[in-house]
């Protein structure tokens, strides 16, 4: 901290976590390293009455998860999934005091890539039959303002709205794995599994809007007890896991076009417009 109206902060953090089994999930994840490093900063006064504050993070992950190493090696089909993602946040916010009001304004931006891919493992050879997530490319922008009244040291109202714009683009969205198992019938896209599951088209590309805004009321009779009451209306995009997920047991005749799914049951399938 150079000076009372400075301060900055690194962050490091390193995680490195192998052969965590766990029995209510398929695969096991032998291997997972995360790398979290985070740069936060203030400029002005330590009390937010007139305060700048960043961020900057990066989160890098891999992860290797099978469902043979860790188990019985009876496993009908051994399959093993490569996960790689990289996010990218950045923030700014802005604090200040104006008698009895105090007004917090924000923006931020995240790029986040993920990637996912579902290989079967052989005794002759591993290939590729699906996608996790099929390379996957968000940018998520929001920008937020929330303004307070403080009427004594016992009532306070504020009003909050935020809106945040997403777009993501499925680099992989018709990517059709072949089969050497089976040449002529590749294993279905990604494109292709929604398609089976939800009837329409994907693209690829998706934009999603979410607004969202709350009035409270906090009552403070005692420095040991707060009570709060708020009217709010608040809408959520889904994530990655909700959103991408495309694996299921479908392969394609592609003499006659026509999808054949081997096992419904296994699907795992998102919902790429999903908001709620």
């Amino acid at each position: 901290m150079p000076s009372e109206n400075q301060e900055y902060r690194l962050t490091y953090l390193h995680d490195d976590i192998n052969n965590d089994r766990q029995p209510q999930v398929v695969n096991d994840a032998l291997d997972t390293e995360r790398h979290i490093s985070k740069l936060n900063v203030r400029w002005g006064n330590a009390d937010l009455s007139n305060t700048v504050s960043a961020e900057a993070g990066v989160i890098k992950l891999k992860r290797h998860a099978d469902n043979y190493s860790l188990r019985p090696n009876n496993t009908p089909q051994q399959v093993f999934v490569e996960l790689d993602r990289k996010v990218y946040d950045f923030s700014l916010k802005h604090d200040a005091d104006f008698g009895k009001f105090h007004n917090t304004a924000a923006v931020s931006y995240r790029n986040d890539s993920q990637n996912g891919e579902r290989n079967t493992h052989t005794a002759m050879c591993d290939f590729l039959n699906g996608y996790r997530f099929a390379d996957v490319h968000i940018d998520r922008w929001c920008i937020a303002d929330t303004l307070s009244y403080k009427f004594d040291d016992r009532h306070k109202l504020g009003l909050g709205l935020s809106y945040e714009l997403n777009e993501a683009d499925i680099r992989k969205n018709t990517a059709q794995p072949e089969n050497p198992i089976k040449p002529g019938f590749p294993f279905a896209s990604s494109q292709q599994i929604w398609k089976t599951h939800y009837g329409y088209d994907f693209n690829g590309k998706v934009r999603r809007h979410a607004l969202s805004g709350e009035l409270k009321y906090d009552f403070t009779p005692s420095e040991t007890q707060k009570y709060s009451v708020s009217l709010a209306h608040l809408e959520r995009i889904g994530d990655n896991t909700e959103r991408f997920n495309s694996l299921a047991a479908i392969v394609q005749n592609r003499m006659s076009g026509m999808l054949m799914n081997q096992n419904p049951a296994a699907a795992i399938a998102g919902n790429p417009p999903a908001e709620n």
